[in-house]
C-alpha cells in the first residue's frame, strides 16, 4: 500500500490517491454515521489492464459480482460525457439509469489540470476521458443505528502480485440525498 505521488494532470481527486497492490484483503471501519440508511461508493479511475478484480462485502455480506476494474465506463455502463448527451433532461436521465446499476459518473466539482482560474469547459472529473476512467462504484448500502460498527471489506481475486486497487475516496452518501423525489443528486 503506498501513496501515489501527486501529479495534477492525473484523473484522481486531489491529485493523488491510495494505491493497493498485489494480493490484498483489507477490511475499514466505516466512520460513525447518524442513524440512517446509507450508500458506500468508492470514486476510482478505472480501465487499465495493471488493475484488479475486488469483491466487496458490507459487514461480511458480499456485495454483487466482483468487479473488474480492469474495465471502464464505457465497457462497464455505456459510459456518455454528458455533451454528447445534450440537455439537461438526458443527462438526468442517464445519471439515473447507470445508478440503478451501481455506477455514477466522477463528480463535476474537480478538474484535474494545473491553471490560473477556473474554466468551467476545462475536463472534470465527470467528463474526465473519452473512455468513463473516472467513476465511481455503489458497492451497496447498510442501515445504522447510529452507534454500531459497520465494516467495509475489499478483497483482490486475481492471484496476481501486480494487479492494482486505485482508492482515491469513499462516500457515505444518506438515502435523503441519493433517493429524493423532490431534489435530484447534484453532480458536484
Amino acid at each position: 500500500m503506498h501513496v501515489r505521488c501527486r501529479s495534477l494532470w492525473y484523473g484522481c481527486y486531489e491529485a493523488d490517491e491510495v494505491l493497493f497492490k498485489g494480493r490484498y484483503d483489507f477490511t475499514l471501519t466505516l466512520p460513525p454515521v447518524p442513524a440512517g440508511t446509507y450508500e458506500i461508493r468508492m470514486f476510482t479511475n478505472a480501465g487499465y489492464s495493471t488493475r484488479g478484480i475486488i469483491q466487496v462485502y458490507i459487514d461480511g455480506e458480499p456485495q454483487g459480482i466482483p468487479f473488474d476494474m480492469r474495465k471502464n465506463g464505457k465497457e462497464l455502463f455505456g459510459w456518455t460525457s454528458d455533451s454528447d448527451l445534450g440537455d439537461d433532461d438526458a443527462i438526468a436521465a442517464f445519471d439515473k439509469s447507470i445508478h440503478n446499476l451501481g455506477w455514477m459518473k466522477g463528480p463535476k466539482c474537480y478538474h484535474p489540470q494545473p491553471r490560473t482560474s477556473f474554466d468551467a469547459s476545462s475536463s472534470n472529473l465527470r467528463n474526465g476521458d473519452a473512455n468513463g476512467r473516472q467513476i465511481r462504484k455503489i458497492f451497496g448500502t447498510f442501515t445504522t443505528d447510529g452507534k454500531t460498527d459497520h465494516y467495509l471489506r475489499i478483497q483482490q481475486k486475481m492471484e496476481s502480485d501486480n494487479n492494482e486497487l486505485p482508492f482515491d475516496f469513499i462516500e457515505l452518501c444518506p438515502s435523503s440525498v441519493y433517493n429524493n423525489e423532490y431534489f435530484p443528486e447534484p453532480v458536484w
